[in-house]
């Protein structure tokens, strides 16, 4: 997800559904991503993902604060032990540090817009 690296003052702006869509290495099976922003300084990123239908995000935590916005898609996403359904307009904080998990219906793939403050 390196090539979209950015100065902090450098404008991005994209139409998702115009844009090429790339399976990385970080991807799951038939998953893939778009890499929106990434600043070179501080590491911070934002991108989309897509994941396929039925696809589960095992519980990690990262040393960035995360922030995961539901574009398309349900999604049912764990902190400790509180489990929530998320439809799509549907957002999520995970401050440094915290485990979450996150499983994409079965029914449909899920799309998310994913911010990190600072390198993962």
């Amino acid at each position: 997800m390196v090539s979209g690296q950015t100065s902090p003052a450098t404008a991005v702006v994209v139409n998702s559904h115009q844009a090429t869509w790339q399976h990385e290495a970080d991807d799951p099976p038939g998953g893939e991503s778009l890499m929106l922003r990434m600043d070179r300084e501080t590491g911070a990123m934002e991108f989309f993902a897509r994941n396929p239908a039925g696809y589960s995000l095992k519980p990690h935590s990262h040393k960035a604060n995360e922030r995961l916005l539901l574009m398309e898609g349900r999604a049912v996403v764990q902190a400790s032990e509180k489990k929530t359904n998320l439809d799509p307009g549907g957002f999520a904080y995970f401050p440094a540090g915290q485990v979450h998990s996150v499983t994409c219906d079965s029914g449909s793939r899920c799309v998310f817009y994913v911010a990190w403050d600072r390198k993962p």
